[in-house]
């Protein structure tokens, strides 16, 4: 029996360290002080700020046609709203009113006919949630549709997806130096990708012109055949431990044999036909000319 109790708890005790760093609950209540204010009990969401304002004179009171509204601002984009539950009451049976909640203006929780509960102590009356998850503001309203509706408390329970309350930055750097220029079929000593000493996540390459230079997965950089600019990025999604991240350089492989340049001169016929054709493009605006000395500015 003694064995088997032991078991019993050897396995509960691997659900819940399972369970560390996935998600977790937390409530918090707002209490009505005044029109323009409420206290905190419980666990605010990390990060938020929260204000109320009613349209009726009396503190938590709500008369036909005037509403409260609780605003929080900031909600993270890993938490999710699983809950809400108004304390609340009615003038003697005649009261009545709705209520509802949205983050970022879409409608996610609603409660209709918050009335018949008497006018003494208040009532806990649970809202139906849609669990919405941030990041945005938490707005949420009740209206009085007879005399009266009386509000008190607004308790919002929410969960905390992953450990990104403490998400540490991979820092992706390339150096301070930008924007690189070879010639074509130079060597390239490409930087080396600077992230935090303990990352351990997948990342990502990608160039943005592969007739340029292709990147492996591993992050070695080939040049290609062809002169001509690109941009090689590296990237990490961001998971339960590290945030996002990226970090990109820019090079260029000039060609110096390419007409116009001062290996290959164009002529002074084809330098202006040249000129001619640029309109606007950001090809370059320089050529030189043969048998002229300077260069020929477009």
């Amino acid at each position: 029996m003694i064995k088997h109790l032991q078991t019993k708890m050897l396995l509960l005790l691997g659900l819940l360290l399972a369970g560390v760093g996935t998600a977790w609950a937390e409530t918090v209540t707002y209490t009505v002080q005044s029109k323009t204010k409420v206290s905190v009990t419980g666990t605010a969401i990390t990060g938020t700020t929260a204000s109320y304002s009613q349209t009726y004179n009396t503190p938590g009171q709500l008369t036909n046609g005037n509403s409260a509204t609780l605003t929080i601002e900031d909600v993270p984009e890993d938490v999710t709203i699983t809950g809400i539950t108004l304390g609340v009451h009615n003038n003697k049976s005649a009261g009545n009113g709705d209520a509802n909640a949205t983050m970022n203006g879409t409608e996610f929780a609603t409660l209709t006919g918050i009335s018949g509960l008497g006018n003494s102590a208040f009532v806990d009356k649970d809202m139906t949630v849609t669990p919405t998850t941030g990041p945005g503001t938490l707005v949420i309203t009740i209206k009085a549709t007879t005399n009266s509706v009386y509000i008190e408390t607004f308790k919002i329970t929410y969960s905390i997806s992953g450990s990104s309350v403490t998400k540490s930055d991979p820092a992706f750097s390339y150096g301070d130096v930008e924007e690189y220029t070879i010639n074509l079929g130079e060597t390239f000593q490409a930087p080396a990708l600077a992230y935090a000493d303990n990352f351990n996540g997948t990342i990502s390459y990608e160039s943005s012109n592969t007739a340029v230079a292709t990147i492996s997965d591993a992050g070695e950089l080939t040049l290609g055949a062809e002169a001509g600019t690109t941009t090689i990025t590296a990237s990490f999604a961001g998971d339960d431990d590290w945030k996002s991240s990226s970090a990109s350089y820019t090079l260029t492989v000039v060609d110096p044999n390419a007409p116009g340049t001062a290996n290959n001169p164009y002529s002074v016929a084809n330098a202006i036909a040249y000129i001619n054709t640029l309109g606007s493009s950001t090809s370059p605006n320089k050529v030189y000319v043969k048998g002229v000395v300077s260069q020929v500015d477009s």
